[in-house]
């Protein structure tokens, strides 16, 4: 990595969990045009979603399934921000004070799993009565519609990481 870059972890256990591929691949490529490097982590049974998305991102590096956590947080540490979902990812950049954007939508944060870092923000749409749709999300939308992930546009995410990413 020749550059200051840019984390973007995709991936969560739970699949209502993941903000939309596109979304994150939108965000990425502002970031690159942007002269960030854009470095994707994830766990290894994320490589494929992971593998996806690097595709779409020009000249980013993808290290799904090759880190361990120490490895990760090394990464994050370094990092100038982080998008990604509610997930592990985001706990791990709390832990190392990397600025973060998470997206949040079948979870809230009045649930606990917010993060503590307080270079931090929480993306979500707020007007769903649906949610929250349980503890931890699920593996489908219990009403077919997954707005809640659609709704947070890369544009949000963007604006918040130009003023508090570098």
């Amino acid at each position: 990595i020749e550059k200051p870059f840019i984390c973007i972890a995709p991936g969560s256990v739970w699949e209502t969990k993941r903000w939309v591929s596109r979304h994150f691949v939108q965000s990425a490529v502002h970031f690159v045009r942007q002269n960030f490097q854009v470095v994707i982590l994830g766990a290894p049974d994320e490589r494929e979603l992971c593998e996806n998305i690097q595709n779409e991102i020009p000249n980013s590096f993808n290290l799904a399934g090759h880190l361990s956590v120490v490895q990760s947080m090394m990464f994050l540490s370094k990092a100038k921000g982080l998008v990604c979902n509610d997930s592990g990812a985001m706990h791990m950049a709390s832990v190392v004070r990397c600025p973060t954007v998470a997206v949040f939508g079948p979870t809230v944060q009045e649930l606990g799993y917010k993060p503590w870092n307080p270079k931090s923000q929480v993306m979500e749409d707020d007007s769903l009565l649906c949610r929250p749709c349980g503890q931890h999300g699920g593996r489908f939308c219990p009403i077919g519609t997954h707005a809640c992930m659609k709704n947070v546009k890369p544009s949000q995410v963007v604006d918040w990481a130009s003023e508090n990413f570098g």
